[in-house]
């Protein structure tokens, strides 16, 4: 599981991350190298083992093995566990799982909203909340414990925290979601405060610059559905950074270290 956030990149965008290869008549002698040394993930998103561990040495024991067909295990694994036993990374081969929790290596510049964002005089007016909306975007985003009924007349209590309102922008922003684009009022779209102290909703353009797209790149359709892509996109400078890697890797440049 990777956070786009933790590699520099302005937006807090957390997805897992799966390089598979085809392994002929080899099996791993220290799968936890390829986890934190040779692997094309470890060489494109550099981690730190949380727990002390020394990858350069044979795993000593296999955390999950699985058994089964793959229809049986996709309906029934996991399904009587009260937490996945799959930590934060791990490296499998032949259907034996090593996992291991891990945390992001990067020393680099720390990108935040802020520096996605337009000057305020190149942001069309409609991005820009009415005064009479304002109240119904605090209470959107604020925290609540409120009750409610059920159609059945079931009465229960609905609770929820509050999101940052507006969001801040020395920090990476929350995750986009496909929601993002329209003027009504909602929970989840980013608000930023303008210098003139008006708040306003992110532009297609900001959003294509928290992926890592071209400015524009969307251009073309309405902005409703740049937000939707934008939405369901990923980090792309997290995506060339394992393609990197990958590619160093076919050229023989980065082995994986495996014994037939």
């Amino acid at each position: 599981m990777a956070n786009a956030a933790d590699y520099g990149f302005p937006q807090r965008r957390r997805r897992a991350l799966i390089v598979a290869r085809r392994m002929v008549q080899a099996s791993p002698k220290k799968p936890l190298a390829w986890l934190y040394e040779t692997g094309a993930l470890a060489q494109a998103l550099p981690v730190w083992p949380v727990e002390d561990v020394q990858p350069s040495l044979p795993a000593r024991q296999v955390d999950i093995i699985l058994r089964g067909h793959p229809a049986q295990i996709t309906q029934e694994f996991g399904w009587t566990n009260a937490v996945t036993p799959f930590r934060s990374a791990g490296v499998m081969w032949d259907r034996m799982v090593w996992t291991r929790d891990v945390e992001p290596m990067f020393e680099g510049k720390q990108r935040a909203l802020g520096d996605v964002l337009a000057p305020d005089e190149e942001v069309p007016k409609e991005f820009f909340i009415p005064d009479d909306q304002v109240a119904r975007w605090a209470y959107l985003k604020g925290p609540k414990r409120e009750e409610r009924t059920a159609v059945n007349g079931h009465r229960y209590f609905y609770s929820e925290g509050g999101i940052a309102f507006p969001d801040r922008t020395d920090i990476a922003s929350r995750t986009i979601l496909t929601g993002e684009g329209g003027t009504s009022p909602s929970r989840f779209k980013h608000v930023v405060r303008a210098k003139d102290g008006r708040l306003r909703r992110l532009m297609p353009v900001e959003l294509e610059r928290l992926n890592g797209f071209e400015p524009g790149w969307t251009e073309g359709m309405p902005d409703g559905r740049r937000a939707f892509m934008m939405g369901n996109a990923l980090v792309v400078g997290l995506v060339r950074r394992v393609a990197n890697a990958l590619i160093l890797d076919s050229r023989g440049n980065a082995r994986e270290d495996v014994t037939a």
